[in-house]
């Protein structure tokens, strides 16, 4: 399903909320690819998708069969990245506690104070996700998919690929990296189910380039 570049602005995702949950639009289960590059979507919009799509998957997934999510050029920065990935890869709350793991920060524009964040991920088969071309992702945005990956999560999902190219991640994140390697093999021996990317994409940043070869043999880094 490719909606990019179709010009869609900031009142677009409340109207893709009920595409997408239509109980009249059973085909929508088949779909196996989604993009919506190039569209610019406020976080109070994109915050009301997400959720609408959680409240349903909850019930009956949605998209059982899609496989790639492309998000690219979308005007997203840390807050938007954050709560996109709060839903697509829910955390564990209690074994968060149990493993002492850091909580990844959602904004309460995603979730509001108080409330339980969704168990189901809304895209059970996902492969690959691409956030590339969205410079204003930043150190920030990029320590904060850090931190959402390490997470515990509710079960393990081994992502095919994740493009974080020309984010605007500056050179001196290349440290953040090394740790982020180093600590994804820690949490795989202490049991907690992290969100392993078998291949992390980060062409047309300022990183170094990370001459180490990561601790945990199935992630490839391609810069």
């Amino acid at each position: 399903m490719d909606l990019s570049h179709c010009y869609m602005e900031q009142t677009a995702p409340y109207v893709l909320a009920g595409l997408f949950t239509s109980p009249h639009l059973a085909e929508i289960r088949w779909v196996t690819s989604l993009r919506l590059d190039g569209n610019y979507f406020a976080n109070a919009g994109l915050s009301y998708l997400l959720s609408v799509m959680s409240t349903a998957n909850e019930v009956k997934p949605i998209f059982p069969s899609l496989e790639q999510l492309y998000l690219n050029n979308m005007n997203l920065d840390a807050t938007s990245v954050s709560g996109i990935l709060f839903f697509l890869f829910p955390v564990d709350p209690v074994a968060s506690k149990r493993f002492h793991s850091h909580k990844p920060p959602v904004s309460n524009e995603f979730v509001p104070q108080g409330k339980e964040g969704p168990q189901g991920e809304l895209f059970p088969s996902l492969s690959i996700l691409s956030l590339n071309d969205n410079p204003g992702l930043g150190q920030d945005g990029f320590e904060a998919v850090l931190t959402h990956l390490l997470s515990s999560h509710y079960k393990v999902h081994n992502l095919g690929s994740l493009d974080l190219s020309r984010c605007g991640i500056p050179a001196h994140c290349t440290k953040q990296l090394k740790q982020f390697l180093k600590d994804l093999k820690h949490t795989i021996d202490a049991g907690v189910y992290p969100i392993v990317p078998q291949r992390l994409v980060l062409l047309g940043n300022t990183l170094d380039t990370v001459k180490e070869k990561p601790p945990v043999s199935q992630v490839e880094i391609v810069m």
